[in-house]
């Protein structure tokens, strides 16, 4: 017969095995997917889609389906570049896209007529406004007293 010490460690090491392998597969269970269209919104079938991680600088590459679909899976968490290229279309890229842990990201890209030699970058960060560059006040002002408070 075998010991209940042996077959508690036994026990307690199934459940650390399991758990890490859970872990490790979520790391790799993320996935970026969408549509690739004209300027019109028809699909554009056969584009190539290229996924750069910004990180590692490991890239997939995928041609789109005839629904102008294309999908990517098993991918880490990080930032990543998609560009997308296509006969008659300029070159379309879309950066900066943060994948989160076990999440699928939907990048729908629309193409723009023109030459392959040319390419349009599509960013999502908005432009930094300058907030603090003079003070600004505004007027309160009453019968015989009036004060300047801060906006």
């Amino acid at each position: 017969m075998i010991p209940r010490r042996v077959m508690l460690l036994a026990c307690v090491f199934l459940v650390l095995m399991v758990l890490s392998s859970a872990t490790a597969w979520a790391q790799f269970t993320s996935g970026i997917e969408g549509t690739v269209s004209d300027p019109t919104g028809a699909v554009v079938p056969g584009a190539t889609v290229t996924i750069k991680n910004e990180e590692t600088g490991a890239s997939q590459t995928a041609q789109t389906q005839d629904s102008g679909s294309f999908r990517f899976t098993t991918l880490p968490s990080s930032a990543f570049t998609v560009s997308v290229s296509a006969q008659g279309f300029k070159t379309t890229v879309q950066e900066h896209i943060q994948l989160p842990v076990a999440e699928t990201k939907t990048v729908n890209i629309r193409m723009v007529v023109g030459g392959t030699d040319s390419t349009v970058t599509v960013t999502d960060e908005a432009p930094a406004v300058e907030t603090q560059s003079w003070p600004r006040y505004i007027w309160v002002g009453g019968a015989g007293s009036f004060s300047f408070l801060p906006t």
